[in-house]
């Protein structure tokens, strides 16, 4: 097997990000912190872009979405996505937290985001290589990191 390329990340200021979204979409209105978090890939490629734990109201981003294939448009989208369920509020979760935080008013305010249809488009064509990258270069450091099988020391007559 080939060595795949390694996943090259930017170093992106989250909070930076998100106090320009938060002026320019939410009139600076919209409480809480953001940072990086691991996320699991699943065994059939699925992966969580970001979180909202609304009571903690933090934003916790994927840090894949920090890769340099990723425009910092698309991880704009995200961010605002995460921010509209901090300005929705814990109203959208039942007492026991199960819910609809994709309610019709929240995706009526997901799809007037400008870069909308754009961000859809890369989620579908171009996110998937993306990740598949990602889970490549695990499996190749996970077996290039594999301890060899050490061979019995010779028994000293």
């Amino acid at each position: 097997m080939r060595k795949p390329k390694e996943p090259t990340c930017r170093d992106t200021n989250l909070l930076l990000r998100f106090d320009k979204l938060n002026l320019e979409f939410f009139g600076g209105l919209v409480c809480g912190g953001i940072g990086w978090r691991r996320f699991p890939i699943s065994s059939d490629k699925i992966v969580t872009q970001a979180c909202c734990v609304f009571e903690e109201r933090l934003i916790k981003v994927n840090y894949l979405m920090d890769d340099t294939r990723i425009p910092l448009w698309y991880l704009d989208f995200v961010i605002y996505h995460e921010m509209l369920h901090l300005q929705h509020g814990p109203q959208q979760f039942s007492p026991d937290g199960y819910g609809h935080p994709h309610s019709l008013r929240f995706q009526c305010m997901e799809a007037s985001h400008p870069d909308y249809h754009r961000a859809v488009e890369f989620e579908e064509k171009h996110l998937p290589r993306v990740i598949n990258s990602w889970v490549a270069w695990k499996k190749w450091t996970k077996k290039s990191t594999k301890p060899t099988p050490s061979k019995p020391a010779a028994k000293k007559k």
